[in-house]
């Protein structure tokens, strides 16, 4: 059996543990070698988060999501070792599913990584409860520049801010709400909105000064544009008109990558 994981992007703007999406890049796992698969280690993530699941076994992976890139390549490898244990031990797709989101979002601790791995789409992740939805970005385009650099999620969470005033939650709480409804609804306007970030960015951004200088310069040219993930990837969205200078606005050293949202989550391939 061999089953098909998304990455993600998480920590839309303000919308930090809280927001993520869905992304087609892919990690494929099988319970048998398959072409360009290596062996999973033992010791590694995907075996444990198997083990987690209760069906441990030997497992074969090829993968497209980048590592330490805010891609959510480690929430995408604790689902996948989660749902394809579970699959093999005789659940249906959707109850593997579920088991995958449970045993990823415990392993991770971050529901807006997990759950866009398992379900796909736009995620929220509220308290204890997650919501999915379809997001409409017909004729918008979403780009992420790549650096040569990786961080590592663990140390970039030392440096986040541990409180904020009052007036600063209820800015962030705008500033979610926003991205959220323009992630529904296509309005780069309200997407405008994930440059007010209070927690998570401007501490990160000190630590990633090539990051930081794309990011400026892309909310510099009005662009919607966040710290995918922890980073160091920076992530944008423009209409297919402006995708072009969008593109231009990311001029530092590194990849440059279209992608599009992944609406199906986890699931068999065959």
């Amino acid at each position: 059996m061999r089953v098909r994981i998304p990455g993600s992007t998480a920590n839309i703007g303000p919308g930090f543990d809280a927001v993520g999406l869905a992304l087609d890049r892919y990690l494929e796992l099988s319970d048998e070698p398959f072409e360009g698969a290596l062996e999973a280690p033992a010791e590694g993530l995907v075996r444990i988060a198997a083990r987690q699941a209760g069906n441990d076994l030997p497992m074969y992976f090829a993968t497209e999501i980048p590592v330490g890139k805010g891609f959510g390549s480690s929430a995408a490898e604790a689902v996948g070792g989660a749902f394809l244990s579970r699959l093999a031990a005789g659940d249906s797709e959707a109850d593997a599913r579920e088991a995958a989101f449970a045993v990823g979002n415990e392993i991770e601790g971050h529901a807006d990584n997990a759950a866009p791995s398992a379900y796909g789409g736009l995620c929220l992740a509220v308290g204890d409860r997650t919501h999915f939805l379809t997001p409409n970005l017909d004729g918008l385009k979403v780009l992420i520049w790549v650096p040569d650099a990786v961080n590592e999620t663990k140390a970039a969470r030392g440096v986040i801010r541990q409180s904020l005033s009052t007036a600063e939650v209820i800015t962030q709480s705008a500033a979610t709400a926003a991205v959220v409804a323009g992630l529904m609804l296509g309005d780069l306007a309200l997407l405008a909105e994930c440059s007010n970030d209070q927690i998570h960015e401007v501490a990160r951004l000190e630590h990633l000064p090539a990051t930081k200088k794309v990011l400026h310069e892309l909310r510099r040219c009005g662009f919607a544009a966040w710290l995918s993930g922890s980073g160091p990837s920076v992530a944008s969205i423009a209409s297919a008109d402006a995708a072009g200078a969008c593109a231009d606005a990311m001029s530092e050293v590194g990849d440059l990558v279209e992608v599009a949202v992944d609406v199906l989550g986890c699931r068999i391939i065959r």
